[in-house]
């Protein structure tokens, strides 16, 4: 069985993308290696024309390679530069309540049972398949009741290394422009407002017969051979025949490109043969080529042989990309009601004041905030333009850009009926922020209240809060001690 001269190359790309699935960096290298697989056969002035060396960091098209002894191998390693993206597009995707179709939910409720969904999309953009995935996710120590659900392609599951957890997704071919899909459950419930770290994730794969760069080599070079011209007399006088030949003497297979042969004569020299046999010669096969040749003397022969061992291209590529952990926030807010004074004589008219405080305890802005305080009979509800909500030094009812509800209902003052004030303010990511407080206060005038009556303390107000991303829903009730 005949050699080829091996040229291996392999080339490697590393990507990183941050928690929202965006590339973040990418770089390229890669290693051209040339071997001689022979373990007898020598091969000498090798050189390697790469062609194309415009998005690497080789410095010249030509790599004068030289001796190659048996077994031996020659190594020139380059970055590659002007990378775009990876050859494997990876989507993750986290949705922490599912049950709120429409939007992606990207923060826990505090103390709340978040059913969760956690997508991972492996898309082959190339028409070459990629082969040998290995995808590896930590699990946080968070995650509880997980269900792994059938991938598409692939098998998948869970594996533990001294007591942390992660999801294993093993792919042995996605095909070109196919795309890989799973689906992991799994319900958290968090019981602290700090930020959530969901977790790196890492993936591995090969692309056989397939580059990044646009080196496109060519080999060329000399190994064991030999040639050499015969010359008989004619059956005529002054004519001899003549042979001309080359011997494959290498474990290699050489391709004979052009022979030529040329006659002494007095007045210079004559080509007398010109010869393109193009012709494949595997080990100990031969070529040659019979002419006469008109002389009276033994004709003076030089023979000129362009040969060349022949050599086969392997190429892939081997890519990782790491995702960084995406953090999610924890929403979470409390109320609390102050009533002053907090308590009237009967059948006295009494002037109060209600003052609620709502204070974003989370991790996580909060966009949306709903506000609902019931005031029992015998007390006359404010009017509107007694009513004040501030955001630290932002008057809140006072801007229609931040309100888009606020009603008493029913739309009256009649002590004799219990009414309810209803607040839905919006935009306020920017401004209710961790830690930051919101103050809603109105007067109130006891009206005659008799006793028994339903005590302020026992009228509920309650409060729900969304994330910035619309979908997160938190409702709260004050809690026992600030009751009202």
């Amino acid at each position: 069985m005949s050699d080829l001269i091996i040229v291996d190359i392999t080339e490697n790309e590393r990507n990183t993308i941050d928690g929202a699935s965006i590339q973040k960096d990418i770089s390229g290298s890669g290693k051209i290696a040339v071997k001689n697989p022979s373990q007898t056969s020598r091969l000498w002035n090798i050189t390697c024309d790469v062609k194309e060396n415009v998005n690497t960091t080789l410095e010249s098209r030509e790599l004068n390679i030289g001796i190659l002894d048996p077994s031996q191998e020659y190594v020139k390693e380059y970055e590659i530069h002007n990378l775009k993206e990876p050859s494997l597009k990876v989507v993750e995707v986290f949705d922490t309540e599912v049950s709120i179709s429409g939007t992606i939910n990207t923060a826990f409720l505090y103390k709340s049972d978040n059913i969760c969904m956690l997508k991972i999309t492996l898309s082959n953009p190339l028409d070459t398949p990629i082969s040998s995935i290995k995808l590896v996710r930590e699990i946080p120590t968070f995650f509880q009741d997980i269900d792994i659900k059938n991938p598409n392609i692939g098998t998948a599951g869970i594996t533990e290394n001294e007591g942390l957890k992660s999801f294993n997704w093993d792919i042995i071919t996605l095909e070109g422009k196919q795309t890989a899909n799973l689906e992991v459950a799994c319900t958290v419930n968090v019981q602290d407002n700090e930020l959530k770290e969901l977790g790196n994730l890492n993936v591995s794969y090969i692309i056989n017969n397939y580059k990044l760069s646009l080196v496109n080599p060519e080999i060329r070079g000399l190994t064991d051979s030999m040639s050499g011209i015969d010359r008989d007399e004619g059956s005529r006088p002054g004519i001899w025949d003549c042979n001309v030949e080359f011997i494959n003497e290498s474990d290699f297979q050489v391709r004979l490109e052009d022979v030529k042969v040329t006659h002494k004569i007095p007045t210079g020299i004559e080509t007398v043969v010109s010869q393109a046999p193009n012709r494949l010669l595997n080990p100990d096969q031969s070529w040659e080529f019979e002419f006469q040749i008109e002389s009276k003397d033994v004709p003076e022969l030089n023979s000129s042989i362009e040969f060349t061992p022949l050599y086969v291209v392997i190429t892939r590529v081997l890519g990782e990309i790491s995702k960084q952990s995406t953090v999610y926030p924890v929403l979470s807010a409390n109320i609390e009601k102050t009533i002053n004074p907090p308590e009237v004589d009967a059948y006295a008219n009494t002037d109060m004041s209600i003052e609620n405080l709502v204070m974003n305890n989370g991790s996580s802005n909060i966009d949306v905030l709903n506000i609902v305080d019931e005031i029992p009979q015998d007390f006359i509800p404010p009017s509107f333009d007694q009513i004040k909500i501030t955001l630290g030094k932002i008057d809140i009812s006072s801007r229609q850009e931040y309100t888009r509800k606020l009603t008493i209902e029913p739309a009256d003052q009649n002590p004799d009926v219990a009414h309810r004030l209803v607040i839905e303010l919006i935009n306020l990511s920017q401004h209710l922020i961790p830690d930051s407080k919101l103050v809603f206060s109105y007067p109130l005038l006891a009206r005659n209240p008799r006793p028994p009556t339903e005590s302020l303390y026992k009228t509920p107000v309650k409060i729900e809060v969304n994330s910035p991303v619309e979908g997160n829903l938190f409702t709260k009730m004050p809690d026992e001690e600030h009751e009202s």
